[in-house]
C-alpha cells in the first residue's frame, strides 16, 4: 500500500546523499524529489528524472519551495500532500514499546486514513 496523496521531497545540495529519497525508494513509496534547475544533472544522474519536479526560481529558500509546493499540490487538484524533509535516514513505527522499522507504504495510509476521520 502507498498513500493516496502525492510526496515531496525539498531537497538542495544532497544529490551524494539522498537519505529521504533511498528511505522512500527502499520501501516503495512514490514521491517527487523538488530540486533547483542548477542541480539538475546532478539529481538526474542518480534519481529518476520522472521522479524530478524543477523549481521555477532559484535560491530563494525553503519556505518559497515550500510555498511552490503547496500550489503546485493545488494544481494537480488533490486536496493533501505530504512535504518530508531531505533529511529522513528511514521510517519506523512504534509497536510494544519497539521502534520498529516500516517496510511498505502503508504507515502514510495509515497516517491519511486517520486524517481523513
Amino acid at each position: 500500500m502507498n498513500p493516496r496523496y502525492p510526496v515531496f521531497i525539498p531537497t538542495k545540495g544532497r544529490w551524494e546523499s539522498r537519505l529521504t529519497i533511498r528511505a522512500l525508494e527502499k520501501i516503495g513509496v512514490p514521491y517527487k524529489a523538488v530540486i533547483e534547475e542548477q542541480e539538475y544533472d546532478n539529481y538526474a544522474a542518480v534519481v529518476n528524472p520522472a521522479n524530478i519536479l524543477v523549481l521555477p526560481h532559484r535560491d530563494k529558500g525553503l519556505v518559497v519551495t515550500r510555498n511552490w509546493i503547496w500550489d503546485y499540490a493545488l494544481s494537480l487538484g488533490v486536496p493533501r500532500f505530504w512535504t518530508i524533509d531531505d533529511n529522513v535516514k528511514a521510517f519506523f513505527r512504534w509497536n510494544n514499546n519497539l521502534k520498529v522499522p516500516v517496510t511498505t507504504g502503508s504507515i502514510f495510509c495509515a497516517m491519511e486514513d486517520f486524517v481523513e476521520r
